[in-house]
């Protein structure tokens, strides 16, 4: 166990202890643990809120969006400071609350738009102690009291006491994990492609792809236009698809194909043939989670333009649809309560709308919140939109009205976790998703910036799905996680498709070096109007750039006094 790690489990211990004694005299006492295991925090033994380098511990409902911390919390750090912290820079009227009620009772010190106080250093169960003795019981006594200015003067606080069955249902979580990380050999979580081979299908006559390195959770294709970069990914849905509902329409297109995987699944190497005269008896296996994404991906279920098309075509729902048919409907939380609505009671349903919800919200740094909203019978997301540069809210707005970018991530995300979820109905927790997911062109309509993050983001939200997409951008591959896979697409008359790998270190390269790599493969990265008189800029950033810019007007500024002089002279 890791240092934090180990104060984690003390801390654990401690409350637990402390929560037995409390409730032996009647008083109940919960306390937040971690919900998600996004990051493989909670597989790393991070029972609480917090990083590699402090631990927050929380005893009220609320979170700080912007900060990604909760609202009223406990803090200790690596180097042993303690201190309590009210973080308020999302909400004006927490801030309010706060200001008001809390800050003079518990003589808090106002910093930076939070609130604080500082404990003894060095002793965390000690100044926990003094903590849980003191000031809470003075947060939970005005809290108490205040619960009806709550409900009408602030009705949009946002925080309050946690409830048993909630922490119930969190320690059973925690205590889950901690029972794995107590294993000597834990096991590989990962379900994952290790080799495959397609044949006969469309462009691609003889292709084989082997000794994919144990572990790979991304696998990227590169390519110009055109070499079958998708041709491999339909053969690769097909081969994952064959013995479930969306076979039929794939073989229709496809007829003669032969199609060889080699999986890890539950650490075991199984292989399987598919081929379109194979009985279902003769395919055994059905990915525990799959889905799959053309490059079309802006328009939902929900859309009004698309109710006639989703009514007359039952197969736009099947999980390849999108990559194989140029419409691509995404499914999103406007349809999902119509649909779950009669599988589902009404605390399962919020419970993983929630999940959705806290998911998106994490990934798309632009949305600060989604809230549903009723229009007559229907239940319509909204999304609130903020500046994070100029700290401004925006207007909510609907699905339709989001930026092309924005709708991309929002509807696949919403998507696959809406289809993970019917998929594998046990799980709720979004990181425990097992399975693979295919997308084409992941960097369409992003901003590069985007580009980057979106990889570095599903990477950390669902650590065991493996992702096997395509880009004609150099930028994703600045958020590919180590063990990631590159495969160079070609395609000649003589041999058709095939697909090289590109045994490369990406760690320390710029998008530059990207570029002009074996894994893209171009020749210059010149402006055509350069000329070979022209200075070519070949700094890493734009400041530096600005630096010797400035530097060469400087020297060519003393060359012209010097010129001047000697001409006067």
């Amino acid at each position: 166990m890791s240092e934090i790690a180990n104060l984690h489990e003390e801390l654990l211990n401690f409350l637990l202890q402390w929560r037995e004694q409390e409730n032996a005299q009647g008083k109940p006492f919960t306390f937040g643990l971690r919900k998600s295991n996004r990051y493989n925090r909670l597989k790393d033994g991070l029972w609480f809120y917090g990083n590699d380098y402090y631990l927050a511990l929380s005893f009220w409902t609320g979170m700080d969006w912007k900060n990604k911390t909760p609202t009223i919390y406990f803090v200790h750090t690596v180097d042993g400071i303690n201190h309590l912290e009210i973080s308020l820079r999302d909400s004006e009227i927490k801030h309010e609350f706060a200001k008001r009620f809390l800050a003079e009772p518990l003589n808090l010190e106002v910093k930076k738009g939070r609130l604080f106080k500082i404990y003894e250093r060095g002793d965390l169960i000690g100044s926990l102690k003094q903590f849980l003795l003191e000031d809470k019981l003075i947060i939970d006594e005005i809290l108490q009291f205040y619960q009806e200015l709550i409900g009408s003067e602030f009705p949009d606080l946002g925080f309050g006491f946690i409830g048993n069955s909630e922490f119930e249902k969190r320690l059973t979580k925690v205590l889950h994990y901690r029972t794995l990380l107590s294993e000597v050999k834990p096991t590989e979580t990962l379900d994952a492609l290790r080799s495959f081979s397609i044949n006969n299908f469309g462009p691609i006559k003889h292709l084989k792809v082997t000794d994919i390195p144990d572990g790979t959770q991304w696998i990227f294709l590169t390519g110009e236009n055109g070499t079958g970069k998708t041709s491999i990914l339909k053969g690769l849905a097909t081969g994952l698809c064959r013995n479930n509902d969306d076979g039929e329409e794939i073989i229709m297109e496809y007829p003669d194909f032969l199609i060889d995987l080699s999986l890890k699944i539950s650490d075991k190497i199984q292989s399987y043939r598919i081929t379109p005269w194979a009985d279902e008896d003769d395919v055994s296996w059905i990915p525990s989670g799959f889905a799959a994404y053309g490059a079309s991906r802006l328009t939902t279920e929900s859309s009004p333009a698309t109710q006639h098309i989703v009514d007359k075509m039952e197969i736009t729902g099947k999980a390849t649809f999108g990559l194989f048919y140029d419409l691509g409907l995404l499914r999103e939380l406007e349809g999902l309560y119509y649909k779950w609505s009669g599988t589902k009671n009404e605390e399962t349903i919020k419970e993983l709308t929630d999940y959705i919800r806290e998911t998106v919200v994490a990934i798309l740094p632009g949305i600060s919140d989604i809230t549903i909203s009723d229009f007559g019978d229907a239940r319509v997301p909204l999304y609130h939109e903020y500046d994070p540069v100029k700290n401004e809210k925006h207007t909510a707005v609907q699905f339709s009205d989001l930026s092309s970018g924005t709708k991309n991530i929002v509807a696949l995300i919403s998507d696959l976790l809406i289809r993970f979820y019917d998929q594998q109905p046990e799980i709720e927790d979004p990181s425990e998703f097992k399975g693979i997911v295919i997308i084409d062109e992941i960097d369409l309509h992003l901003h590069p910036s985007m580009q980057k993050q979106l990889i570095i983001e599903l990477t950390n939200t669902f650590p065991a799905i493996q992702f096997i997409v395509t880009t004609h951008s150099p930028i994703p591959l600045l958020g590919a996680p180590k063990n990631s896979f590159f495969l160079k697409v070609e395609r000649d008359r003589e041999s058709g498709v095939t697909a090289r790998p590109v045994d490369i270190n990406i760690s320390s390269l710029t998008p530059n070096l990207l570029l002009t790599s074996p894994i893209f493969g171009f020749s210059d990265l010149f402006n055509k109007d350069l000329k070979e008189s022209m200075n070519l800029n070949t700094e890493d950033h734009w400041a530096e750039k600005q630096v010797h810019d400035r530097g060469l007007d400087a020297l060519l500024k003393k060359y012209q006094e010097r010129k001047t002089r000697s001409t006067n002279d």
